[in-house]
């Protein structure tokens, strides 16, 4: 196996082929209860365990509490199994079907109006607001103070 990745111009492959990854024991957070989707992550339905994982996954659980604190699962969440990173999401900036303000912003103006976003969203994505007035529908960042920024379109 060494010999083929190496005549392709891997070498690097060809020395972790060859090397499996050790395991390492790792402090991660785990659930104390099962939590399910949509559920708010509070400090009293986690706990620490140490966890003996490989090394090329160890980075993708969470480590600490303060991690996985106020987010909401995106799946269930097995009770003594430890937290996947992609299991979770920052609690919702902007709630569907809500009026929001909506601000367009260029060189020359700056436009301002209300919108309804499409989907729940955090601060930073991008998602689809529609225009009550109009009922055009635009793409808009949500901002932190829960404005929706519309971009160049």
């Amino acid at each position: 196996v060494q010999l083929i990745l190496a005549f392709w111009g891997c070498a690097a492959c060809a020395v972790a082929a060859a090397e499996p990854q050790s395991p390492v024991v790792m402090q991660l957070v785990s659930p104390v209860i099962a939590i399910y989707p949509g559920d708010e992550i509070t400090a009293a339905m986690i706990t620490t365990q140490n966890y003996r994982l490989s090394s090329g996954v160890a980075g993708s659980y969470a480590a600490s509490p303060g991690d996985v604190t106020g987010k909401i699962a995106r799946r269930t969440l097995v009770r003594g199994q430890p937290i996947p990173t992609s299991a979770l999401r920052e609690k919702a900036t902007i709630i569907q079907g809500k009026t929001y303000s909506m601000i367009f912003k260029s060189e020359f103006m700056t436009i301002s109006g209300l919108g309804v976003p499409l989907q729940s969203a955090s601060t930073g994505e991008i998602i689809n607001v529609r225009n009550p007035e109009t009922g055009v529908v635009l793409k808009a960042r949500v901002g932190e103070d829960q404005t929706l920024v519309v971009e160049a379109q």
